[in-house]
């Protein structure tokens, strides 16, 4: 995919402009992961952002902090493990599909 070095702020840039990638919904990036796509959370911040993996056999989830449907992510960072993604990042992030998984 070409992430290699990256940090987080960098690979949102990377797929905001690259033609492999395509922003979604959270309610799409759920079902793009359950059917086996990639799907990358993503949201840039000073000093840097993050990004996480949309679970693939989760599920939306309710968000009482910012009272929306989320999707399960798989996060490393100060919350390690499987969540939704209010607990993976402080504000909604972006979701990016990889194209090249959907035609895989």
């Amino acid at each position: 995919i070409g992430f290699k070095g990256m940090v987080a702020n960098e690979i949102i840039n990377f797929m905001k402009k690259s033609p492999d990638f395509a922003k979604v919904t959270a309610e799409a990036a759920q079902a793009l992961a359950n059917d086996g796509r990639l799907v990358i959370a993503g949201r840039m911040d000073d000093p840097h952002g993050h990004t996480a993996v949309v679970y693939p056999g989760g599920e939306l989830v309710n968000s009482g902090k910012w009272h929306e449907e989320v999707p399960t992510l798989a996060n490393v960072g100060k919350n390690n493990g499987i969540m939704g993604a209010n607990y993976a990042f402080r504000l909604p992030p972006a979701y990016f599909v990889w194209i090249e998984s959907v035609d895989a």
